[in-house]
């Protein structure tokens, strides 16, 4: 079966679904930026229980998780 190209909206469904099983509470996760670049949606959420930022690269040909990263904060 052939994957589709997504949209926008499908990228942040694909976005939650990772953090999901991740182990992110969803109604604790909100997405802060969704942008395109070349055929890559890049995807920023963060989770307001463990103030943790997370990445997430997206191919916007076929809808698959390229990566998952959590963004390490700098402590002042």
């Amino acid at each position: 079966m052939d994957k589709k190209p997504i949209n926008t909206e499908d990228a942040m469904d694909v976005a939650k679904g990772v953090a999901e099983k991740a182990g992110l509470p969803l109604m604790f996760t909100t997405i802060n930026s969704i942008k395109k670049e070349n055929e890559e949606y890049i995807i920023i959420l963060s989770n307001t229980l463990n103030k943790n930022s997370y990445k997430v690269r997206i191919n916007a040909k076929t809808g698959d998780v390229i990566e998952w990263e959590e963004m390490i904060q700098q402590k002042p």
